[in-house]
């Protein structure tokens, strides 16, 4: 806790970011919010919007996933998506914001997914603790004794050549997730 945010403190300081590499990522990076729409009157949950952070260092797979959570993607409407390709930003929006979904890259610089996984399960004040975790891998050899921790994070291990339906699998299972959560709290 402590060490991240000294961490992030010093990198705002600085006015200068490193990735894993050494390599000066202080140019302007795609760290953004899109807003999609997706409809939630289907299950109840009224205007609310699905806030999606997905963290990967590969750029172009950010922008793939952009225009995947687009509107123009079949399915998919009112998410609101923060793509971010620096794990320690990735972990600032984390503390500054809740999120309903986060997707994180399975092989990052500075960062373990797991662990950032492992973190938010076991820091119980945490308002991104009970978030609907995914990792997403290109690696097909990910060793079995690796998919269960990642599974024992609570999260879900995805590829990232999962077709669309698959995708608009994951936000329909989010959205009825968080309509249920939201009628509990209510009754």
């Amino acid at each position: 806790g402590n060490y991240l945010m000294s961490y992030r403190i010093l990198m705002e300081q600085s006015g200068r970011k490193f990735d894993g590499a050494g390599i000066d990522r202080s140019e302007p990076t795609i760290d953004q919010a899109t807003d999609l729409n997706l409809d939630y009157s289907l299950i109840g949950a009224g205007d609310h919007r699905l806030r999606v952070l997905l963290m990967d260092d590969n750029e172009a797979y950010l922008q793939q996933m952009t225009r995947r959570f687009s509107p123009k993607t079949d399915g998919i409407s009112q998410v609101q998506l923060t793509t971010c390709n620096d794990p320690v930003l990735g972990i600032a929006h984390l503390e500054e914001a809740t999120y309903d979904m986060l997707l994180i890259d399975y092989h990052m610089p500075q960062v373990d997914g797991i662990k950032l996984f492992e973190w938010l399960r076991h820091d119980r004040t945490h308002p991104n603790q009970e978030i609907f975790k995914v990792m997403v891998t290109a690696d097909p050899n990910v060793p079995q004794t690796t998919r269960l921790r990642i599974v024992n994070t609570g999260a879900r291990v995805v590829s990232k050549s999962m077709s669309t339906e698959d995708l608009r699998l994951l936000v329909s299972e989010v959205m009825l997730r968080n309509s249920s959560a939201y009628r509990r709290s209510v009754v």
